[in-house]
């Protein structure tokens, strides 16, 4: 008996069960409706095995950490694919799982939730391991603080930082499991086109435009404090130094 509920469990239907198990068809129907097993689900099977979905969630969570987070589109057209070849009767519209299908997947699988993405290249990406942060920090920041004793002394220390924001398509959202803070998507292209901005604790703005145009022409480009132009917009040496002796060291406090 728990062979065969398990087996109706999977996927196959109540007839199958009882020839398969010789059990009788009234007696396993009674059984399933008791549904003693709280995991039993009693109603049409789903087209594909529940160890064939949970395969489908270890891919899903195995993307997400190596920072390729699929989209529902991928994940039909995954469950598509299989159906066809294995040729396995459902009753898809042209062969194509629609929303009936991935409502129920989804309550089926509560730990999954969709997320909007961090776009992330592939190089920062890479560069990203604990391995660089931790070099950074004990190995690089660590002796500097020491060397000039600002452990105690926050108020001396100044946080910069440049962001870019490629001009590319932003990623649709992505399942990723539930407590993901930041699930990442890798976007394709160099990043080349880019605006950059460059901003510190002291809520100055600096901005770097990839346009090789005469930017006083353009008045709402000068709203800001600083600005710059490069040619693909990206922070160069010569603008981090006309920033930090034009910007920075003025707004320095009077001690060190």
């Amino acid at each position: 008996m728990k062979n065969a509920v398990f087996a109706v469990k999977e996927g196959i239907t109540i007839y199958e069960a009882t020839k398969r198990y010789n059990i009788p068809k009234q007696t396993l129907q009674d059984y399933c409706r008791r549904n003693t097993d709280r995991k039993l689900k009693i109603g049409r099977p789903t087209v594909l095995t529940e160890n064939e979905e949970s395969e489908i969630i270890e891919a899903i969570n195995l993307m997400v950490e190596w920072g390729y987070g699929i989209t529902r589109n991928e994940v039909t057209s995954i469950v598509e694919s299989f159906c066809k070849s294995q040729k396995r009767k459902n009753p898809f519209v042209d062969g194509i799982p629609g929303n009936d299908w991935w409502y129920g997947f989804k309550k089926r699988h509560p730990e999954l939730t969709e997320r909007i993405p961090q776009a992330l290249q592939i190089y920062p990406a890479k560069a990203a391991t604990p391995h660089t942060m931790d070099q950074w920090f004990n190995h690089t920041l660590k002796p500097v603080l020491d060397k000039l004793d600002l452990h105690h002394n926050p108020d001396q220390i100044f946080n910069v930082d440049e962001s870019g924001f490629p001009l590319v398509g932003k990623p649709g959202k992505v399942l990723a499991p539930h407590g993901t803070k930041s699930p990442q998507c890798l976007i394709a292209g160099s990043g080349r086109e880019n605006i950059t901005v460059q901003c510190c604790v002291s809520s100055s703005l600096y901005y770097i435009y990839r346009y090789k145009v005469d930017v006083r022409s353009h008045p709402r480009w000068t709203y800001w404090r600083r600005y710059a132009v490069s040619t693909n917009g990206w922070m160069t040496c010569s603008s981090f130094q006309e920033w930090f002796t034009s910007l920075f060291i003025p707004s320095l406090p009077d001690k060190n």
